[in-house]
């Protein structure tokens, strides 16, 4: 749980860096709780913590049940007065284990950026001008970026957004050349959830196109 909550705090330090002012404002609230030492205030932020982590969609509703047990052991384990008289709270080893995993493949193996605010990044790293229109000059720049560890679904929506620009707004030139090679790396870079995007709207959104703009 000290793991997830360190975890969480830095995430929300990257984000405030990256321009993200509801982050800023809680990372002055971090700031101002530590330097008057207010532990009541302390106590509060790290109860509302996952419920904050969801805000920023750095955590899933699954995933934020998985990490709340986590939080609620670690609460049996330090505060006797939660469990009976005579009861010692004993997790087992498995538990144990169940725990270290959910932290880490929900939360501490993830980049700050999900959900979305990463898919409003990557959708305007794409519109710039310097984004590469060469396929492996693309994989490179998404690769340093949310889509270096993502959640499936951060794949699916932007893999979702890409279509629609290329079939629904009938982008052309440099522009199309864009999306195509950023929509081209995603497939190499992940495939099964590429292929789960395609097979789900690729021709769900082809058929809402008029014939003469069947050529997009």
């Amino acid at each position: 749980w000290v793991a997830v909550c360190f975890d969480y705090m830095d995430k929300l330090r990257e984000l405030a860096i990256s321009g993200d002012k509801n982050a800023s404002a809680d990372v002055e609230e971090l700031k101002t709780m530590h330097n008057s030492n207010d532990l009541k205030k302390s106590l509060k932020f790290e109860r509302e913590l996952l419920d904050r982590a969801k805000q920023y969609e750095l955590i899933s509703d699954i995933e934020y049940i998985d990490l709340k047990r986590i939080q609620e052991d670690r609460n049996r384990c330090a505060h006797p007065s939660l469990v009976g008289e005579e009861d010692v709270y004993l997790p087992s080893a498995e538990l144990a284990r169940q725990h270290i995993h959910a932290a880490v493949i929900h939360l501490l193996r993830h980049p700050p950026a999900q959900g979305r605010y990463a898919l409003e990044r990557l959708v305007k790293d794409v519109e710039s001008d310097y984004f590469p229109i060469d396929e492996k000059q693309a994989i490179a720049w998404l690769q340093s970026g949310p889509l270096a560890k993502p959640r499936d679904s951060l794949v699916r929506n932007y893999v979702v957004i890409l279509l629609k620009k290329l079939i629904i707004e009938k982008q052309k030139g440099n522009t199309r050349a864009r999306s195509c090679a950023a929509l081209v790396a995603i497939s190499h870079m992940h495939l099964e959830q590429y292929r789960q995007a395609m097979a789900s709207k690729a021709a769900e959104l082809a058929r809402t196109v008029e014939d003469e703009n069947l050529i997009f």
